[in-house]
């Protein structure tokens, strides 16, 4: 075998050699990239899992606030509102306009059958009297949040004793 052989064996052996460790790292790097495309992949289903459970859980609370609000308005239109013409209690407020807006004397807990109102209309008396039946003022223009608080305030049943 001559030094030419032996240098050429030697060169084929270091390429081998330097092939077999780009080999290994291309292994390893390949490897490396499997493992966090299933890590990805788990999360991505994980992901979508998360996302159907949030979807189903959005339609539960939708169709339960369809429900609620079927059996709000059925509540609602079974006995008219005071805000309602054909709404009749068991006693009136009088306004200075002479209208009389009808009430329960249970709700406000009031004995007499008539309460006279001489500082306020019928429209700001209306929408206290309503706020006592549904927690929800209802202001306008004839009936601003300063007057309504103003006379609810003045007939409050707690300021009476």
């Amino acid at each position: 075998m001559s030094f030419e052989a032996i240098s050429l064996d030697g060169k084929v052996r270091s390429f081998i050699g330097t092939s077999l460790s780009i080999t290994k790292v291309t292994a390893f790097n390949l490897s490396r990239k499997e493992k966090k495309l299933q890590e990805l992949e788990a999360q991505h289903e994980d992901a979508i899992d998360n996302l159907s459970r949030k979807e189903k859980r959005l339609k539960e609370l939708e169709l339960a606030e369809e429900s609620v609000k079927k059996k709000l308005h059925f509540l609602q239109s079974y006995e008219p509102g005071p805000l309602n013409p054909h709404f009749r209690g068991d006693m009136s407020f009088v306004g200075r306009d002479q209208e009389h807006i009808y009430a329960h004397r249970f709700v406000l807990e009031k004995e007499s059958g008539t309460v006279r109102v001489d500082d306020a209309s019928s429209h700001v008396i209306r929408s206290m009297v309503s706020f006592c039946y549904t927690a929800d003022i209802q202001f306008t223009e004839e009936a601003s949040a300063e007057e309504v608080l103003k006379i609810a305030h003045k007939n409050s049943p707690l300021d009476a004793e």
